[in-house]
């Protein structure tokens, strides 16, 4: 599927590329001010170390591929996010390598050499059924649609909140309608799997997400991680999605 490039005078960064053009885009941080409680779509992603190419972002001077969101959170991260239209982005991935490693030496140090590093892997499809507590659900904005049937929409995830003392985040986590595929989601905290979805249809959405644990008043990043599987087979996974946010528990 094909998007295209919208020039949007609040960028605030910019991806030069190697024939000297520039792609503006928003921050992190701007896009936060913009959608304090998510209401847009991740379409894919562009930059490196991501998965299969599945469209391209056509700009003013030409065109560049983007791809499945997948990638490793050690190594990369996203930077910032492309408007395409119509509330549908393209997150700028970049190489968090550098970064992290001159991280990681540091805790080495802090703790006379004795570091250790943690790598979770997320497990396939186990063939479980749909969940029982999925309902129906609209969105806050007006949705347009993929008529693309191998396009898959991922919904954006930037804060959660969650009053302290309670276990209970109130967030739709939730399959669009248009997609060709069942949803499962994964919130993970520090390489820990707090909740984890049955099969999600389209159109469909858990509103009460148990994450099993209570935390203090504060913010605390989490991964929200989003498996596909094909409508005709459950047990047949597709193209999904590790998507970074903030939870912010509050004192009630």
């Amino acid at each position: 599927m094909d998007l295209s490039y919208i020039r949007r005078k609040g960028y605030d960064k910019e991806l030069k590329r190697a024939d000297g053009s520039i792609i503006e885009y928003y921050s992190k941080a701007r896009m936060k001010k913009k959608f304090p409680r998510g209401g847009y779509i991740l379409a894919g992603g562009i930059g490196s170390g991501m998965g299969r190419p599945i469209g391209r972002l056509h700009t003013e001077e030409d065109s560049v591929p983007y791809y499945t969101l997948q990638y490793s959170r050690f190594t990369h991260g996203i930077d910032g996010y492309i408007d395409c239209g119509d509330k549908q982005f393209l997150a700028v991935v970049k190489n968090r390598l550098p970064r992290n490693l001159a991280l990681l030496i540091l805790a080495i140090a802090l703790v006379a050499g004795l570091g250790v590093l943690i790598w979770y892997l997320a497990g396939r499809g186990d063939g479980q059924g749909l969940d029982p507590n999925a309902e129906d659900y609209e969105p806050s904005f007006e949705y347009q649609g993929s008529t693309d049937p191998d396009h898959i929409a991922l919904p954006g995830y930037e804060e959660i909140n969650m009053a302290a003392g309670t276990d209970t985040a109130y967030v739709a986590l939730w399959n669009p309608p248009s997609n060709p595929c069942y949803f499962q989601f994964q919130v993970t905290y520090e390489g820990e799997t707090l909740y984890e979805s049955g099969l999600i249809e389209p159109g469909k959405a858990v509103t009460e997400v148990p994450l099993g644990r209570t935390f203090e008043a504060g913010t605390y990043d989490l991964e929200i991680v989003i498996k596909t599987f094909s409508l005709e087979d459950a047990e047949t996974p597709m193209n999904g999605g590790n998507i970074e946010c903030t939870l912010n528990v509050y004192e009630q």
